[in-house]
């Protein structure tokens, strides 16, 4: 039996919490997928097709090979202006052994009496929601009436039978009150999302409470969460991970998510709270605090992988720069002579999100195909500029092309990770790529990041540069 997950555009009201794409939306400190995959385990599901529209990197990058759920996750793609269903009739005959279809935000609630799957009858169970369609069928000849848009799911069989209430997810409301109801108790019916205290409270890994403070179930804590003296939170609260909690803070029958601050004697009521932005869920109304000790984002610590490819970096940027100071000086006064080559500054986004400029060493029209700049693009002089970057600790050495300020500001806004360097993959010629290769390749990096893929980096650059000193590489963007 397969399962086919299609994830779409986001909903609208997800953006309010930093566009975190559906399928990753916190509901008790799990997204929402770990849900899915649970359900798909006890179906018997071996294999789940991931269908990916907008954000389809912060999902694969979450869901990677499906090891973690002991499933085998592949992915595929579709345009968002392609109804869902059109990606089943690529293939119709390989659905024939049993489908579980979503197409939409939708949650799969268990019921307090529930039962593994369906029949080896064949029956057929679906819902038509507001979110999108859910289908659950072992009848090939359903599942071809299905694909071919000749069936619909109304008339088969509900899936309370089942013991499963799918739930649309289908507002800021609906999430705000699952997240609620599963921290009221229903976070029992599924895998729990920490230690269970056992009077209705879970909390996760590396949770600091004092003891003049007050924790009262039902309750959620996520994973290195600080809670200050005389707090007191719950009932009925949900913290997610890497949440600090100031001292005097009273939380009830709130939502707090990832990374947020809450300072010191706030009081928040029926609330959701991200970083600096609280939400109002009755009618979505977003308000951003300019104080940050009322509310603010909790910066995470670099983790080991960062520190040590910055370190490594900066100890090759140091030798880089020892070797290339004497022909910089030599060439580039050379080439400025002859006016073949010049100096300009760009301003671009830095690794610590504030904007900073760059030195760039540019060819003139006359100058690009002379010897005297191939001698210079092939020995990287042209990049010595943002060596001393790195020594400084204001660039990666490997990673990805820095982004414009202000051409780029909307891309740097949608990438989960940015990682500005001297050497990336447009390294090897010279020039600017288009925008939306930059994207693609940015994207790329921030998923694909290790030590393995900075040496192949690295390696491609020094292979590119030589083949530019043979007439053989492409100097040109």
């Amino acid at each position: 039996m397969k399962a086919v997950i299609y994830s779409g555009t986001a909903p609208s009201w997800t953006r309010s919490l930093g566009g975190t794409p559906w399928l990753l939306v916190p509901l008790a400190n799990r997204p929402l997928l770990d849900f899915w995959m649970e359900w798909c385990l006890d179906l018997g599901v071996s294999e789940v097709r991931l269908v990916l529209g907008d954000s389809a990197d912060q999902i694969e990058a979450y869901a990677e090979e499906g090891r973690r759920w002991g499933l085998r996750i592949g992915y595929s793609f579709l345009r968002d202006d392609r109804p869902p269903v059109s990606f089943l009739k690529r293939d119709p005959a390989q659905w024939r052994g049993g489908l579980l279809f979503l197409s939409g935000p939708l949650f799969p609630r268990r019921l307090p009496e529930r039962k593994p799957g369906p029949s080896a009858d064949g029956e057929t169970y679906g819902c038509a929601l507001p979110g999108g369609d859910c289908l659950l069928s072992r009848d090939p000849a359903f599942l071809d009436a299905f694909i071919a848009g000749e069936r619909t799911v109304e008339g088969t069989r509900p899936f309370r039978e089942l013991g499963i209430e799918p739930a649309p997810l289908a507002s800021i409301r609906a999430f705000f009150d699952l997240n609620l109801q599963l921290a009221e108790g229903e976070v029992g019916r599924y895998v729990t999302p920490g230690y269970g205290a056992g009077d209705g409270s879970f909390v996760g890994y590396n949770v600091v409470i004092p003891p003049s403070a007050r924790v009262a179930a039902p309750v959620v804590i996520g994973n290195d969460c600080r809670i200050g003296a005389l707090a007191s939170v719950g009932p009925s609260a949900v913290i997610g991970n890497h949440v600090v909690i100031d001292r005097q803070t009273d939380l009830r029958r709130c939502v707090i998510l990832d990374g947020t601050y809450v300072g010191r004697g706030v009081e928040l009521r029926d609330k959701i709270a991200t970083g600096r932005r609280l939400i109002d869920p009755d009618d979505g109304a977003v308000l951003d605090l300019e104080d940050p000790w009322l509310l603010a984002e909790v910066k995470r610590s670099a983790s080991f992988r960062d520190v040590g490819s910055g370190v490594a970096g900066w100890l090759l940027a140091l030798a880089l720069l020892v070797l290339q100071a004497v022909p910089f000086v030599l060439l580039y006064g050379w080439l400025r002579c002859w006016g073949a080559a010049d100096y300009r500054r760009r301003v671009f986004h830095g690794p610590n999100g504030r904007v900073q400029s760059l030195g760039l060493v540019q060819p003139s029209e006359t100058g690009r195909s002379s010897a005297g700049w191939r001698l210079f693009f092939a020995l990287g002089l042209d990049l010595f500029p943002r060596l001393g970057r790195v020594a400084a600790g204001r660039l990666w050495l490997c990673g990805h092309e820095p982004l414009r300020a202000p051409e780029d500001n909307a891309l740097r806004e949608t990438l989960p990770a940015y990682y500005p360097a001297v050497f990336s993959y447009a390294t090897p010629r010279f020039g600017e790529s288009e925008p939306a290769v930059t994207a693609v390749q940015a994207r790329y990096y921030a998923h694909r990041r290790c030590w393995r893929e900075d040496w192949r980096i690295f390696g491609a650059v020094l292979v590119g540069r030589a083949k530019s000193l043979l007439g053989e590489g492409d100097r040109d963007a």
